[in-house]
C-alpha cells in the first residue's frame, strides 16, 4: 500500500477530514462617519451627516453644500452609502482601468505615472468586492 493511501485510511479512521480551507472573508468599502470641525477644531455646532469612503486611511466625502469648516475628523464606522461607493468606482474605471486611463489621469493632474498607480491600487485595495460589480 502506498504511503499516502495510509494517510488517508488513518485520518478516516481517526475522524479528522480533509476539508477544503474556508475562503477568505470579503473585502468590502470601509465608510465612516465625518465631522466637520471649526478652524479652533471644535466640531460645527450644526452638523450635517456626512458620511466618507476611507481609501488609503483619507476619507473621500461626496461632492455636497457643506457648512463652511476648516477640517474633518474621522468617527465611527457606518454603512458606505452606494452613490458614494459608485462615485469612486466610476472615477476608478474612468482613471484606472489601462495603462492609457491612467497616463491621461497623471497629464490631467500633473502628478507621475507612478503616483496615479499607487493610488488606483490603494483605491482598488480599499474598496474590495464592493468594487467588482461596477467593472462589468
Amino acid at each position: 500500500m502506498k504511503p499516502a493511501a495510509v494517510l488517508l485510511i488513518v485520518f478516516a479512521l481517526s475522524g479528522m477530514s480533509f476539508a477544503a480551507a474556508p475562503a477568505a472573508p470579503a473585502r468590502a468599502a470601509k465608510c465612516v462617519k465625518i465631522e466637520l470641525l471649526d478652524q479652533d477644531s471644535l466640531p460645527l455646532r450644526e452638523q450635517p451627516a456626512v458620511v466618507g469612503l476611507l481609501v488609503g486611511g483619507k476619507p473621500i466625502i461626496p461632492e455636497g453644500d457643506y457648512p463652511s469648516h476648516s477640517a474633518l475628523r474621522v468617527g465611527v464606522p457606518t454603512s458606505c452609502p452606494p452613490a458614494l461607493v459608485e462615485n469612486v468606482a466610476e472615477s476608478y474605471k474612468e482613471s484606472c482601468l489601462t495603462v492609457e486611463r491612467r497616463a491621461q489621469t497623471a497629464r490631467n493632474n500633473n502628478v507621475s505615472n507612478e503616483s496615479v498607480s499607487a493610488q488606483c491600487q490603494t483605491i482598488r485595495d480599499d474598496l474590495g468586492d464592493s468594487l467588482a460589480p461596477y467593472l462589468k
